[in-house]
């Protein structure tokens, strides 16, 4: 998909995915990091969010320091009472 289709079939087939419950951390990562490429930067924060609700520690983890990570490396100072 993400050879040959629009950004909207790329995010069609991801968000099919998470419905499924079939996406994997790895796959959830990188289509938050697609969105962001794309400068959809807060539905890849929902993407985030959705993967903190869908995976277990330790994975865990990995998405909220990356999220976290771009988030203030995103808005730096500006959004200091929603970073916490």
């Amino acid at each position: 998909e993400h050879n040959f289709g629009t950004i909207d079939t790329i995010r069609a087939a991801y968000k099919r995915m998470i419905d499924l419950k079939v996406i994997t951390p790895h796959l959830l990562l990188n289509f938050a990091q697609y969105l962001q490429q794309h400068q959809y930067w807060e539905e890849s924060f929902k993407i985030y969010e959705t993967g903190l609700s869908l995976f277990d520690w330790p994975v865990l983890y990995d998405i909220w320091i990356t999220y976290l990570s771009t988030f203030m490396e995103r808005y730096e100072e500006d959004r200091i009472e929603r970073t916490r």
